[in-house]
């Protein structure tokens, strides 16, 4: 059993990417709750509080999902994957 020794560059690489990863993450949530909610009957406004709300639970979550998983570069590459759908898929929705 081998143990892997963590040095200081791979922390801060890990702590500065999964910053990143959820803060894009919370973004992509947030802009798909903003334009995908009214087409189902709420305010906008509404909308984008419930979005705003939502986003801003998300991030410190995901950070801490992040940062305490074992399969860092999986866990990290998904919520990337499903970040950058959501930044794509959320003006699609506001042009119809």
């Amino acid at each position: 059993m081998s143990v892997v020794r963590h040095t200081n560059l791979m922390r801060t690489l890990r702590l500065l990417s999964a910053t990143i990863v959820s803060y894009v993450f919370a973004n992509g949530l947030m802009a798909l709750m903003g334009t995908g909610l009214p087409h189902l009957g709420m305010v906008q406004t509404e909308a984008l509080l419930l979005g705003v709300l939502v986003g801003c639970l998300m991030f410190p979550i995901t950070f801490i999902w992040i940062i305490a998983t074992r399969y860092f570069l999986s866990v990290s590459a998904g919520m990337l994957a499903a970040a950058i759908a959501m930044v794509i898929l959320a003006p699609k929705l506001v042009s119809g």
